[in-house]
């Protein structure tokens, strides 16, 4: 009779270990995917502050007169200046979907910009969160 309610408590064991491991792994993959959408997003940021002071040689454009140049040039920043703000307000709301997991990380998404060494810096916290996604990092930290 013990061998019979051991083999059921096994069995049970086994259904209840066979459903909560596939979801803490995909739990833990989601929240990984958040930290790694959340360094794209703040590199491509970085990325886009540099074409906002755009100057770009009258031959690479072809324009027929200097008039011509400024104008286009003057579009082109505009464009530039636009995927910035874009990418920067993406970059804080990637950030701002880790609250749950980092909520320290506030300091970087409230506000309009992060500079170049921050950059580095949160780049840097995030890849090394994002092995320990389901961690609670605190504001203690």
């Amino acid at each position: 009779m013990n061998a019979a309610y051991l083999a059921v408590a096994a069995g049970l064991a086994g259904v209840v270990i066979g459903q909560l491991l596939p979801e803490y792994f995909a739990r833990r993959r989601a929240i990984r995917d958040l930290y790694d959408s959340a360094i794209r997003a703040v590199a491509t940021a970085q990325a886009a502050r540099h074409g906002v002071s755009l100057t770009i040689p009258r031959g690479y454009l072809k324009a027929p007169t200097a008039t011509t140049h400024r104008k286009a040039e003057h579009e082109l920043s505009l464009q530039t200046v636009r995927s910035w703000l874009d990418a920067t307000a993406a970059a804080r709301t990637a950030l701002a979907a880790l609250h749950p997991y980092s909520p320290d990380l506030k300091r970087y998404w409230d506000k309009f910009e992060l500079t170049p060494a921050e950059t580095d810096e949160v780049i840097s916290l995030l890849d090394k969160r994002r092995r320990r996604p389901r961690k609670r990092h605190g504001l203690s930290q």
